[in-house]
């Protein structure tokens, strides 16, 4: 598969990243990276060895190694060196701005309400 595995559908009903096909695995072709959270620059659906990209995670989320930008190669037969790393969402972020934000706003409105019936 020459593409992403994963793509969405904007709301200009254009779908980012492009769409993958199929071909056979050439010695000298890599298909795009697949990246979840993040942004490939440029982005195209193949790549011929030698040639880089630049990986960019998308706000709040970062590489492993807590750095936001990352260049890979390719080194045909659709292998990337080094390997495309994932994206992950930034823990304290993932506390605060996830699933745990609605309990966070039930204990801040427990704590207020508590504090005006003490006055």
């Amino acid at each position: 598969m020459i593409g992403n595995y994963l793509i969405r559908c904007e709301k200009n009903n254009n779908w980012v990243p492009i769409v993958p096909s199929c071909k056979n695995i050439t010695s000298g072709i890599c298909g795009s990276p697949s990246i979840l959270n993040g942004d490939i620059e440029p982005l195209q659906p193949q790549y011929e060895t030698g040639k880089t990209v630049v990986i960019t995670c998308n706000r709040n989320y970062s590489f492993i190694d807590d750095t936001i930008i990352m260049t890979i190669q390719c080194q045909g037969y659709n292998l990337w060196h080094p390997p495309a790393q994932l994206c992950l969402c930034n823990f304290i972020k993932l506390v605060i701005c996830g699933c745990s934000l609605p309990f966070w706003i039930l204990a801040v409105t427990m704590f207020y309400r508590k504090y005006i019936e003490e006055r």
